[in-house]
This record gives structure tokens, C-alpha cells and sequence, in this order.
């Protein structure tokens, strides 16, 4: 089976890969819309547990992911991803998930990102897929910067037992799912 590689970070410490010098997620400043794509690796877990009022074939996971996470600006950042709580009804294959993401510069490691994450989850066990919602706070190295608000649909596979997630947000192949960045409304 197809691996993925990375060294990614699952909602707490990350160290982020690639392009130097990058300090934002999109140009760093006002509203803008952007698009990115993300791969990790499970470092810890998944811990499965059965959740039989889920049904006989009830599980709930826990994991905490590292990977890559790259803009469609061609910026890399170390991406931590945990989700907390996955939810199953293995039989209809649905469930949910909630969790936690952070991002880190790979140059100085200095969190760039970081928010949390609402998803829906369909689909075997194999192949399960999550669609929702990412929303955090961008944070930019210049002081006198406002910090932005990131809002992002994204569709994510789970796949390997569970052990590697691989995902997209805004982009045209998304469409109508744009991500965005934008200021806070008292600047």
C-alpha cells in the first residue's frame, strides 16, 4: 500500500518543513482566499475503543497525526493534526470527528497557526472520509499586524488502519469550498 511520508504535528508541538523565510499563509494581509493540501502520519495511536451505543459495530478513535501542510503559495509548514474524538457507527459507516490542528515554521519553528476542526465522517474503515471545517486564528510575525481568523471546508481520507490522513481546502478542485483568511472587524 502506498505510504505517505512526513514528519507532521498533531495540535501540539509542531516543527514546520520547507520554504524559508515564509511567514504566512496566504500574503499577509486583509481577505484573501487560499488553498492548501496537507499529508500526515499517526505518531501516537490510533487508540480504538468500542462505543457500542454507536451501535454493535460502534468505535471511537483518538489519534495525533504529523505531516506536511503546503499553501497553494508553494509555502511548506510541519502540520499537527489530533483528533480527539472520532466517532463510528460501523455498520451505516458515519460518524464525526472533532480535533485540533496547529502549524509550524520550519526555519524557527514559531507557530504560525492553530485552531480546531469539525468534520462528518463517512465510509469503511479503509477509506474513511471527513468532511467539515477548519477554524483557527492565523498569527503574523509583525506585531503590528492583526491576527486573522482562518475559516476552511476541507475533505480529508483516513486510510491505513487509521494511520495516515491526507487532505485539501479551497483550490478549484474544491469549489464551491473556498478557504478563507480575513482581519478581525475593529481593524
Amino acid at each position: 500500500m502506498h505510504r505517505i511520508w512526513f514528519g507532521l504535528a498533531a495540535i501540539v508541538a509542531l516543527v514546520a518543513v520547507g520554504a524559508a523565510g515564509a511567514t504566512f499563509i496566504g500574503s499577509g494581509s486583509g481577505t484573501e482566499e487560499f488553498a492548501a493540501s496537507f499529508e500526515a502520519q499517526a505518531i501516537r495511536g490510533p487508540e480504538i475503543t468500542a462505543r457500542p451505543s454507536l451501535g454493535p459495530n460502534g468505535r471511537k478513535l483518538e489519534a495525533k497525526y504529523l505531516g506536511t501542510f503546503e499553501t497553494g503559495t508553494d509555502n511548506y509548514y510541519a502540520i499537527t493534526l489530533r483528533l480527539e474524538l472520532l466517532l463510528i457507527d460501523g455498520d451505516a459507516s458515519l460518524g464525526s470527528a472533532e480535533g485540533r490542528w496547529m502549524l509550524t515554521r520550519a526555519t524557527d519553528g514559531r507557530v504560525v497557526a492553530r485552531g480546531e476542526l469539525v468534520a462528518v465522517a463517512k465510509g469503511p474503515s479503509d477509506d474513511t472520509r471527513l468532511h467539515g471545517m477548519l477554524i483557527g486564528v492565523e498569527f503574523p510575525p509583525d506585531p503590528g499586524l492583526p491576527q486573522r481568523m482562518l475559516l476552511a471546508n476541507f475533505s480529508a481520507s483516513l486510510t491505513d488502519g487509521f494511520r495516515s490522513v491526507a487532505g485539501a481546502m479551497g483550490g478549484e478542485e474544491l469549489e464551491p469550498n473556498p478557504a478563507v483568511l480575513h482581519p478581525p472587524d475593529d481593524v
